[in-house]
């Protein structure tokens, strides 16, 4: 057991433990009306460093913090996410990136080493489960990510709708080797003129290497004159490899009316990526009436050039 890196995640941890409880696959909090089935994990995340070849244990807890004892089934499952990044999935075939729930096993009650373990989980009762992490000689560098499940067994006289309850531990791994880290702003969307004082901007950045990343972005924004009236940060974010996340950077004017800088910058691997664009914020109205006194202004100006021309040509022909 070599170059062992935990890091556990814990200021987040009942957020996300909330996050990956799943009704039917669906996300949801869990409620005491759930007939006082009360379960949940811990750590939300773990995150491995491992070679090719490895061997490594780690371990999760159960909990039980309700009155109603029940039967508990853990095993591993393939984590990836939505393409938007709105959901946790652990039920679609698994990518080239989570392919290491295939290499856990768990220790039973005989010490016997099984895909998943199950266990009855008294009232207000916790239990730790330790699972085993073999990594094939062959396997590529890069991320790869798993959920250990701990997921209710409904009785056996059940009968109809079941709703299926289960929370994850989330699995961050890395696996030493070639490993590539890329990642690049593919697009930036933002408005020459805003009719309103929401100046929305977004923009997504893209993870084209094998292991995953944190990005965050911001948005500065300064008035004709260069000073600063207003800054927004997105925070950090984890982008997979292989999928690219957006990052929404929303501003509101104090004003109706006025010319900005807007300047979107994003930190990630190490660098930083920037770029800045002029906005006009302006009602229709306004913006068409502003563009009409600029119209005659230019008018007025190309007249009274043109009359100054035509005087100086009648002074040169007088005797």
């Amino acid at each position: 057991m070599t170059n062992l890196k935990i890091s556990r995640i814990t200021t987040l941890a009942a957020a996300l433990t909330t996050a990956a409880l799943l009704t039917i696959g669906l996300a949801r909090p869990l409620a005491a009306a759930d007939s006082n089935v009360s379960i949940s994990i811990s750590p939300s995340t773990q995150r491995l460093t491992l070679d090719p070849g490895q061997t490594q244990t780690a371990e999760i807890t159960v909990i039980n913090s309700g009155d109603t004892p029940y039967q508990v089934r853990v095993y591993a499952a393939p984590y990836q996410v939505a393409p938007d990044y709105s959901r946790n999935i652990f039920d679609d075939p698994a990518t080239a990136h989570s392919q290491i729930y295939r290499w856990i096993s768990f220790a039973n009650q005989s010490d016997s080493l099984d895909e998943a373990a199950s266990f009855t989980l008294a009232p207000n009762a916790r239990r730790t489960i330790e699972f085993t992490i073999t990594i094939p000689a062959s396997v590529p560098a890069g991320g790869q990510y798993a959920g250990i499940m701990a997921e209710v067994i409904p009785p056996a006289d059940a009968s109809g709708v079941v709703a299926v309850r289960r929370v994850a531990s989330l699995l961050y791994a890395n696996i030493n080797g070639n490993t590539i880290e890329r990642g690049t702003v593919i697009e930036r969307t933002w408005q020459g003129r805003y009719q309103s004082r929401n100046v929305n901007t977004s923009l997504i950045i893209e993870n084209s290497g094998n292991t995953d990343f944190d990005a965050e972005s911001r948005l500065l924004i300064t008035n004709f004159f260069g000073k600063t009236v207003g800054e927004i940060t997105e925070p950090a974010k984890l982008i997979f490899p292989g999928t690219s996340r957006r990052f929404e950077l929303n501003w509101q004017s104090k004003g109706p009316f006025g010319i900005y800088k807007l300047t979107q910058q994003s930190r990630f691997l190490g660098q930083t990526v920037e770029e800045s664009k002029w906005v006009f914020v302006a009602p229709t109205a306004l913006f068409i009436f502003t563009v009409l006194i600029l119209a005659l202004a230019i008018f007025a100006a190309a007249i009274a050039g043109l009359a100054r021309k035509r005087r100086r040509k009648v002074r040169k022909q007088e005797p």
